[in-house]
């Protein structure tokens, strides 16, 4: 219960990332030790979280130590809708930032799909306690490490996720993975998850668009040997004939045998040359062959 100024530090804490983002609701994760000290410690305790968010809050004993502050920030999930914003922040820190930045990366609550899936807050430094970010020319993020420094935009310790839900899986992924810094699950690797996510997103758009590409390119190959091949149609499938001495109607039965007949046989002779060995593929080469037909029989 460190006093700065007259006020609690979790007091000014919580103003601090309320004048940031002005949450709608906090969650607060209290070691229940801190609870448990004596009761008038805990009554100041929960007396100041309350006076803070105007008693938009819940606190949260946890009960163990666990392997680390992400860990720790999973016990939040059952009080937190999943398609919320989340802002997750320490509490031993006050940062200044120009808000109407953070205004502009996230967008408004309305709905805005331009705006920032996730923030993180850095300062500039080289010291390799902290953990860092690595941003492109358009400053989007292209990397996040713990205890490394690849970049001098060190993170503050303040994080923004536009959906909880996906902050929630990607700390799931870390840890089932077990990838850890020096043995801790932080809170920063889990935006190299959602990163690693975005990147595999991106591959797999592109395997996809490169497959369609060489469909399309095998598809028009097929029609373009189907429409070479479909000029050597044999003649009584051109030139309708009529036998002498029979009737109209049993001359016409016959030229409809002879033409399917005929039919068949080139769907074969250009099914050999084309490759088409499915019945899916012959009916297909089937149907160019008749609609030739009938462009040619047309008056």
């Amino acid at each position: 219960m460190i006093e700065v100024d007259g006020r609690r530090a979790i007091e000014l804490v919580i103003d601090n990332l309320r004048e940031i983002a002005d949450p709608e609701f906090f969650v607060c994760l209290v070691r229940s030790n801190d609870l448990r000290r004596d009761r008038e410690y805990a009554d100041g305790l929960q007396a100041s979280i309350e006076r803070a968010t105007g008693g938009r809050c819940r606190i949260v004993p946890v009960e163990n130590p666990t392997d680390g502050a992400a860990a720790t920030a999973l016990l939040a999930r059952e009080w937190i809708d999943p398609d919320d914003e989340l802002w997750i922040a320490n509490v031993d820190q006050l940062v200044r930032v120009a808000h109407e930045d953070i205004r502009e990366a996230i967008g408004s609550r309305a709905g805005d799909h331009a705006r920032a899936d996730g923030l993180l807050l850095c300062f500039h430094d080289d010291d390799p306690r902290w953990s860092y970010t690595g941003i492109d020319e358009r400053g989007q993020v292209v990397e996040v490490a713990e205890k490394r420094v690849l970049s001098h935009f060190a993170n503050c310790g303040i994080y923004y996720v536009r959906r909880a839900q996906d902050f929630w899986r990607a700390t799931e992924r870390m840890m089932a993975a077990h990838r850890t810094a020096h043995g801790v699950f932080y809170i920063a690797p889990v935006f190299q998850e959602l990163v690693d996510e975005l990147q595999e997103r991106e591959r797999s758009r592109s395997d996809d668009r490169s497959a369609r590409t060489l469909v399309l390119a095998r598809t028009r190959r097929t029609h373009a040997d189907v429409a070479r091949h479909r000029l050597d149609l044999p003649r009584s499938c051109t030139e309708p004939r009529r036998d002498r001495g029979l009737s109209r109607t049993r001359s016409r039965r016959l030229e409809s045998r002879r033409r399917r007949r005929d039919l068949q046989r080139s769907c074969r002779c250009v099914a050999r040359e084309t490759g088409a060995r499915d019945s899916r593929r012959l009916r297909a080469l089937a149907f160019l062959i008749a609609a030739e037909l009938r462009c040619r029989f047309a008056p």
